[in-house]
């Protein structure tokens, strides 16, 4: 058993479902960091986790993250120290001032610690943000990077400085158990029992377009692109719209003009979801198309193709560890070639396995399945 420092948002489901998952089962104390109040949604399961919170915030505006800032850098090694802290677990670091102030607690603290990177915090960086990340990264003992896209960013900004840090574990994908429970209390009507619930007509083919509200998504070029399809073609589809997350209301609003311009079928969903709700989502789900500029490797993917859709993935974003698994799913490499692909499902031209790529994926990323790895790099 470790007491274990955990510096991360504490408001993530993320946070929630690898402390439950990783740290609970190796009878680790966990202490977490809390940058803002905590949800009422995450009271009782913490608590029932016996996770002790650590306050960091005072107020609101900028005298605030000032004060944050300087906690970081002044109040937590003492409280280190203090608390008998064996681990420090930095989840998705900062590549601002903040990164900075990490990189000084830890070499201060002299304390054993994980750096883990989740995607967008190193994917989208270039050079000058890199500068800010190199302290936390210098003073840290194992560097996680989780698939191989993640290491090769990471190799183009540092080169080869850090390997003998690296490590590679990846989180369980969060949707899955409650993926399992909907097939288990609707059996084969489980598809249609969650079509029902978001509100798809039952004789259309559903195509989920990206998972959250961010241009990067790509939502206008995918929709300009089923929006060329043959109107009979069309008629049989009802795209899905997620925009839980990001993305400004100015955006919003020309993703659903762009919606309507095609005369096609749709749903926005415009609010975040729980658990439960994202997995009656991904079983409502026929296809979803991805197309963003770049990814790590995206548990909504996951989720989608583990309750049995069709993924269409751009060729800038083919992922290793799928092909590895021999993971069924179709690429582009333009977005005019969407709609060629759709008719070729839709015939049945082009099939997918879709109860392969389910096993293959229950293989590999369940949480208990990614287990082993964080023990070992945890526990030593």
């Amino acid at each position: 058993m470790k007491k274990v420092l955990l510096i991360g948002n504490a408001n993530s489901v993320w946070i929630r479902e690898y402390i439950k998952n990783i740290h609970l089962p190796m009878g680790n104390k966990v202490f977490l960091t809390l940058y803002e109040p905590l949800a009422d949604n995450y009271k009782y399961d913490y608590e029932s986790m016996n996770v002790t919170f650590i306050k960091l915030y005072k107020g609101k505006g900028l005298i605030d993250k000032i004060n944050k800032t300087l906690a970081l850098g002044l109040f937590l090694p003492r409280r280190i120290k203090a608390l008998g802290i064996d681990l420090i677990d930095i989840q998705s670091p900062p590549h601002n001032l903040q990164g900075m102030v990490l990189g000084f607690m830890l070499k201060k603290s002299q304390t054993h610690s994980l750096l883990n990177f989740w995607g967008s915090d190193i994917l989208c960086i270039g050079d000058q943000e890199a500068k800010y990340l190199k302290p936390v990264i210098e003073n840290s003992n194992i560097i996680n990077l989780g698939t191989e896209k993640l290491q090769e960013k990471f190799h183009s900004l540092f080169a080869h400085e850090f390997d003998q840090k690296i490590a590679s574990m990846i989180f369980g994908s969060l949707g899955f158990e409650k993926i399992d429970e909907q097939y288990n209390k609707y059996g084969e009507n489980a598809r249609e029992m969650a079509k029902t619930i978001i509100g798809v007509t039952l004789d259309k083919v559903s195509i989920l377009v990206g998972y959250n509200g961010k241009p990067s998504q790509n939502h206008l070029k995918i929709i300009d692109a089923l929006g060329r399809l043959p109107q009979a073609v069309r008629d049989k589809l009802e795209l899905i719209i997620h925009i839980g997350y990001g993305g400004s209301e100015s955006y919003k609003k020309d993703v659903e003009n762009a919606l309507k311009s095609i005369d096609t079928s749709y749903i926005i969903i415009d609010k975040m979801l729980d658990l439960e709700q994202i997995a009656t989502l991904r079983l409502a789900t026929d296809i979803i198309i991805h197309g963003q500029d770049s990814d790590a490797l995206s548990s909504s993917v996951r989720e989608s193709i583990y309750a049995g859709a069709v993924l269409l993935n751009a060729s800038w974003l083919r992922y290793q560890e799928f092909d590895n698994l021999n993971i069924n799913y179709v690429t582009f490499s333009h977005f005019e070639e969407i709609g060629i692909y759709i008719q070729d499902v839709l015939s049945g031209q082009i099939k997918i396995d879709t109860q392969h790529n389910r096993e293959m994926l229950r293989a590999t990323f369940t949480w208990e399945s990614v287990f082993e790895k964080w023990k070992e790099a945890i526990l030593g």
